[in-house]
Parts: C-alpha cells; sequence; structure tokens
C-alpha cells in the first residue's frame, strides 16, 4: 500500500542542468525573480565536482558531487525550511547501500536498502515518534515476501505477501487485531484523530482509502480493487499542496509521475509502465 519513497530518487541519478551553456569551467544560472538556481563546473559538457540546486527562494535544494555527469558519493536533498529531505549515497551515478529520509521538521522517516538505483531487500518506515509504520522486502524494485503495515499505537493492520510482482495473499486487522473480512478498514493517531480509513469486502480493499496526518489533515488518498492500487494516486504535503501524484495499474506504477515542493514548484516529471521507470 506505500508509495516507496524510492519514487524521488529515480529524479535524482542524472541531474541535467539549466544552463544553457556547458562550456568547461564554473558556472550559475538564476531564477526569474533573481536568486541563483544552480551554481557547479562543467568538464566536457559533464556536470564535474561539486554541485548545487535552489529552490527560488534562495533555499538549497540539492547538494552533490558528480564525475563524468554522474552523482558520484553522498548526495542530499532539503526541504525549503533547511532540514534535510534525504540522505543518498551514489557510486557511478547508481544508488546503492542504505538511503534514508526524514520529515520535515527532522525526525527519521524511512530506510530503504537500494541496489543499482533499486529497491532490494529490507525498507521500513518509521512514525515521526519513531514507531514502525511498515516493514517490507523487494526484489531489484519490486515487492517480494512480506510486508508489513503497523498504526500509530504499533498494531498490524495490514499483512500481504508478493511474489514474481503479483499480490498473492493479504489479510486485513481491526484496531482490536482480530482479522477483518468486511467492514471498515479504520486506525487511530495517538491523539484519537482518524489516521486511515478504507473498506474490506470479501477479505480485500475495494475502493478509495485515505490516510491522514495527526491534525486530521488528508495525508493521501488512492482506489483500489481487490486490494491493488489503480488509477491516481496522490500524496500530500501537511499544507494540503501535492507532493507527490501518479497512477497505478494493478498495484504497479504505470503511467505520469510528478513530485512537488510545498510551494508547488515541479521537482521532478517521469513515466512509468509496469512498475518500471520509462522516461525521467
Amino acid at each position: 500500500m506505500k508509495a516507496a519513497l524510492t519514487t524521488i530518487l529515480l529524479a535524482l541519478l542524472v541531474f541535467s542542468s539549466c544552463s544553457d551553456s556547458k562550456e568547461n569551467g564554473p558556472f550559475e544560472t538564476y531564477w526569474d525573480n533573481g536568486e541563483i538556481r544552480e551554481k557547479g563546473t562543467f568538464k566536457n559538457e559533464e556536470l564535474e565536482g561539486f554541485y548545487e540546486f535552489f529552490f527560488r527562494n534562495g533555499q538549497l535544494y540539492q547538494r552533490a558531487n558528480y564525475k563524468n555527469g554522474l552523482c558520484e558519493g553522498v548526495l542530499e536533498f532539503f526541504y525549503q525550511n533547511g532540514n534535510r529531505k534525504s540522505l543518498i549515497h551514489c557510486e557511478n551515478g547508481e544508488i546503492e547501500d542504505t538511503s534514508e529520509f526524514f520529515y520535515s521538521d527532522g525526525p527519521l522517516n524511512c530506510k530503504e536498502a537500494m541496489k543499482n538505483s533499486k529497491n532490494n531487500g529490507l525498507s521500513e518506515c518509521l512514525y515521526k515518534d519513531g514507531g514502525l509504520r511498515s516493514r517490507q522486502n523487494f526484489l531489484e524494485g519490486f515487492l517480494e515476501g512480506t510486508s508489513e503495515y503497523f498504526s500509530p499505537r504499533g498494531q498490524l493492520f495490514i499483512k500481504e505477501f508478493w511474489k514474481n510482482k503479483k499480490l498473492e495473499d493479504v489479510e486485513f486487522f481491526d484496531e482490536n487485531g482480530n482479522q477483518l473480512i468486511n467492514g471498515p478498514l479504520r486506525y487511530r493517531h495517538k491523539n484519537n484523530q482518524m489516521g486511515a480509513r478504507g473498506v474490506i469486502k470479501e477479505g480485500h480493499s475495494q475502493g478509495q482509502f485515505l490516510t491522514f496526518y495527526e491534525d486530521g489533515s488528508l495525508e493521501s488518498k488512492g482506489f483500489f480493487v481487490d486490494s491493488l492500487g489503480q488509477g491516481e494516486f496522490k500524496r500530500l504535503h501537511s499544507n494540503g499542496g501535492v507532493a507527490f501524484q501518479g497512477s497505478l495499474k494493478d498495484g504497479l506504477r504505470d503511467g505520469t509521475a510528478r513530485t512537488y515542493a510545498l510551494d508547488g514548484i515541479l521537482l521532478w516529471e517521469g513515466e512509468y509502465k509496469e512498475g518500471e521507470i520509462i522516461k525521467k
């Protein structure tokens, strides 16, 4: 049910500079409001060495090192409030080892094992207080084996089993830990605000599934048929603006996907087919 944060990572592998000129040496480009947009160095028409990209307000967005146009070493992204958004490790333009993602106010959000820029191995996401939100296993970018999802109060509420890109089995649980076959699927935050809301029919999630922030505002929304995501999926920033927008087909990303900054600026756009990215 979780939209892997690695969707964001796919925008980071080979960053195309906005500069019209790629002459050897240092360069800078600027937003239309006069604020710096990016600065770095070109060598043989490729990014080389230290590179920075900025939001329209002048706040740092990306910081990285490049070699022959490919990220090499530590790659960092930041929120518009200056806090770190992600910490990634690159080798020859590929994301490797463990990637870390953070909430905008600082706490760790997710840790994802990576190989060749794909989720490969264990991925765990946390609530802001450190409680486990999800535990998933991936094989070459796709869910494989058992995935578990927990409520803010620590209760298991969804358990899935994936094999060869297909959902083989799924179980849902109510707030008392009882298996749910028919009825509303709910969990609440520790402050008693609604955290998620959906409907289970004959053992499957059917129709709209919503998640909410602790203050009651909408966090994400999607549509499910037989527990597989179908159609548009959105994740929102805490200010109500769209953070991610994409579409699903039989539980896999399919079609155009976009990520946005807090102020609505488009950060990345790509195309998926059957869960694989085909254009970025």
